[in-house]
């Protein structure tokens, strides 16, 4: 039979795995990579439509409803064929060319101004870019002047140490010569 701390482990454990689960689906969230950015390669294309394909679609005209047949007559003679009517167009609608013409060179003034502040936005990056090269050359330059002169510097330090080796030396010798003539003074002198 399950006791009270039984059934408490249980709820924690549960508890721990829910958790568990919100933080990985928290941390997942910044866990998402980022989305390129899209580059359009070459001009954007403008086009101005002129003709039927910029007008509106005409509305339908209805057709006349059918009339009921006639009964037939009997005709004594046949009479002679009547021309054919001529069928009118049908109604068009009126438009104001103007505003049309206006809505379109609108429209085509707000791509080209768009077109502008992308190709202002791509040279400021360009020249972003450019900078931060320059920068990066610069640094480069720097770095690699400071290790000449701590390469130079390593090379006195080196040369000085030398130096002071072969003085020490002379000094030794020097020294040890002073000894043997005072040592041979002092032996003559006796």
């Amino acid at each position: 039979m399950e006791n009270f701390s039984d059934k408490t482990r249980a709820y924690l454990y549960a508890l721990l795995v829910h958790l568990a689960v919100f933080v990985s689906l928290f941390l997942g969230l910044f866990w998402v990579p980022p989305a390129p950015a899209l580059a359009m390669v070459g001009a954007p294309i403008e086009a101005v439509l002129i003709g039927p394909s910029a007008a509106p679609r005409p509305r339908a005209v209805s057709k006349p409803a059918p009339q009921p047949p006639k009964p037939v007559e009997p005709t004594p003679a046949p009479e002679p064929p009547k021309p054919p009517e001529a069928k009118q167009p049908p109604p068009t609608v009126q438009r104001n060319d103007n505003q049309d013409q206006e809505k379109i060179a609108e429209i085509a003034q707000q791509k080209a101004e768009q077109a502008k502040r992308a190709e202002e936005e791509k040279v400021r990056q360009k020249q972003i870019l450019l900078d931060e090269e320059k920068k990066r050359e610069e640094a480069e330059a720097k770095r690699q002047d400071i290790q000449k002169k701590l390469d130079d510097i390593r090379k006195e330090r080196e040369t000085a140490a030398k130096q002071t080796k072969l003085a020490q030396e002379k000094m030794k010798q020097l020294d040890d010569l002073q000894k043997q003539q005072d040592l041979a003074a002092i032996g003559e002198g006796l």
